[in-house]
């Protein structure tokens, strides 16, 4: 379905059409737009409206996709907001929307035309505030994204850094460990040779004296050890 005559934009109708051709919205805007052409819907119909994939991949996004009730009659009006970064043209008569219908088990008890006429006119939904909001520019919010996602990425990069470093940390310790015990077990080895060495000596010797400078001799290796 195409773009339709008529758009509310800042809580006023605007014309597009031969004489005004072009609608542009800039990024963060918000418009209504209508169909250009009108459904008729019987009892036993439903359809559900959307935008065409060319508009939503420049950023033209539908707030929601409105339900066509069973008996609907006149054209559609679909809200739609910019979000991309950059402005979208929108032409007089481009097909933008898309229909899909879906058939129901039953006939509806009363069609939606009977209740709320047929749709022939656009109207605005809400009365204009006297203030717009200040909208974010959407390309300010990108390049905050890309700022912080940059950011984290060289947080991940320090934090592998630091794992790192600390498993060189624990390999020196390591080492150092086995050095402390490799010298203990030395020196208990040179002690141990000592004391052979010197109980020997006293046994062959035999004498008091020998045995008083041996004691002391054990006692001079320990207390170095």
């Amino acid at each position: 379905m195409r773009v339709g005559r008529q758009y509310v934009k800042h809580g006023k109708i605007e014309l597009i059409n031969v004489d005004y051709p072009t609608l542009i919205l800039q990024p963060g805007e918000f418009v209504v737009l209508r169909s250009l052409e009108e459904l008729n819907m019987p009892r036993n119909l439903v359809g559900h409206n959307g935008i065409m994939s060319p508009w939503a991949k420049r950023g033209l996004v539908s707030l929601f996709s409105p339900q066509i009730d069973p008996g609907f009659c006149g054209f559609l009006t679909v809200p739609v907001f910019n979000a991309g970064d950059a402005p979208i043209s929108i032409n007089y008569m481009d097909k933008i929307f898309t229909v899909e219908f879906v058939r129901t088990a039953k006939n509806a008890s009363y069609g939606w035309s009977e209740r709320h006429g047929r749709q022939d006119r656009l109207v605005v939904p809400v009365a204009p505030s006297s203030v717009r909001p200040n909208l974010v520019d959407i390309s300010v919010l990108q390049d905050e994204f890309r700022r912080l996602h940059m950011r984290f990425e060289q947080l991940n990069e320090r934090q592998s850094e630091i794992d790192t470093e600390l498993r060189v940390i624990q390999v020196r310790i390591g080492e150092r460990r086995e050095a402390k015990s490799y010298s203990i077990i030395k020196w208990t080895l040179l002690v141990a040779i000592a004391t052979m060495f010197l109980a020997l000596i006293v046994g062959v010797a035999g004498s008091d004296w020998m045995r008083t400078k041996a004691l002391e001799m054990w006692q001079a290796i320990s207390h170095g050890g």
